[in-house]
């Protein structure tokens, strides 16, 4: 079982990365941008495997699964250099 210390370290990088995702993809103006993102979302919601694994990456439990698999000290490595 993870560690607090690991939990926090792998969900801080997480909503980060997501963060930056959701901004990158706010800031697109282009309406066929926004249509490729949603026939995206759409084919993954349709593969249920894919639809699987979205749902697991996006409620925070690979996140989880994560930390618990790395010790803290390379987490709070990564968690620093991805905040860099």
């Amino acid at each position: 079982m993870a560690r607090p210390r690991q939990r926090r370290a792998a969900n801080i990088a997480f909503v980060e990365a997501q963060s930056i995702r959701n901004k990158e993809v706010l800031e697109k103006k282009d309406p066929a941008i926004h249509a490729q993102n949603l026939a995206a979302l759409r084919a993954t919601a349709a593969d249920p495997a894919r639809h699987k694994e979205y749902l697991i990456r996006s409620s925070m439990i690979w996140s989880l699964r994560h930390a618990a698999r790395l010790p803290s000290e390379i987490l709070g490595e990564i968690y620093v250099i991805e905040r860099a």
